[in-house]
C-alpha cells in the first residue's frame, strides 16, 4: 500500500523541478521504517508464526517514538484523515484546473487506509505487559547512559516495566602503564 502514497509524494516533488531521483528519495518519510517495522510485528503476531519477535533499537528518542506511533496514526485517522479525502473529493475537480501541482487521487487516501488497518491492534500489543518485555542495554558512557535514563523515563510513562538493565562492562578494569 506505500507504492500509491510513495508515488503521490514523488510527484509532488518532481513537479517542483527537482530530479527524479531525488524526488524519490524526498519521498522516503521519515518514521516509515518504523511503521514498516510495526507492520512487520502485527503481521507475525497476527499469524502467531513466531514464539518470540525481538526489536533491537537504540534507546534514542527517534527510536522511541516507536511505541507512541501506532496512537499518533490512529489520532490522524480519526480527526484528519477523513476531513482531507472528503475535501480533496469537492476540491479535486477545480484544484486540477488551476493548478499544475499533483493532486492526490482517491486511491491514494485508500492505500493510506488501507495501511493503517494493517496497524490496527499493534498498539495493544506493544503496550500489554504479558506480551511485551523491555531490556535497556547501555555503554558505561555519560550521553549513552543519559539517553537509557531517558528511555526508561519513556517506557514507564507508557506503563511499560523494564525488566532487565545490562551496562556493558569496559574492559580491562585496570590501565597498566
Amino acid at each position: 500500500h506505500w507504492g500509491e502514497v510513495s508515488a503521490y509524494l514523488g510527484a509532488i516533488f518532481g513537479s517542483s523541478g527537482i530530479s527524479n531521483v531525488l524526488a524519490e528519495e524526498l519521498a522516503v518519510i521519515p518514521g516509515m521504517e518504523d511503521v514498516i517495522s510495526l507492520l512487520y510485528i502485527n503481521e507475525y503476531y497476527q499469524k502467531k508464526s513466531y514464539d518470540v519477535i525481538i526489536v533491537d533499537c537504540a534507546p534514542t528518542g527517534e527510536s522511541l517514538r516507536f511505541i507512541g506511533m501506532p496512537s499518533t496514526l490512529d489520532w490522524y485517522m480519526k480527526k484528519i484523515f477523513s476531513l482531507e479525502r472528503n475535501l480533496l473529493k469537492v476540491a479535486r475537480p477545480f484544484a486540477k484546473r488551476m493548478t499544475d501541482i499533483p493532486i492526490p487521487e482517491d486511491s491514494y487516501f485508500a492505500s493510506l487506509k488501507n495501511l493503517f488497518l494493517r496497524l490496527d491492534g499493534v498498539d495493544e500489543v506493544l503496550l500489554d505487559k504479558d506480551i511485551t518485555s523491555v531490556r535497556l542495554v547501555t555503554n558505561a558512557e555519560r550521553m549513552v547512559i543519559r539517553e537509557t535514563q531517558r528511555a526508561f523515563m519513556y517506557f514507564c510513562l507508557y506503563g511499560l516495566i523494564v525488566d532487565t538493565i545490562v551496562v556493558n562492562r569496559l574492559f580491562p578494569d585496570t590501565v597498566e602503564d
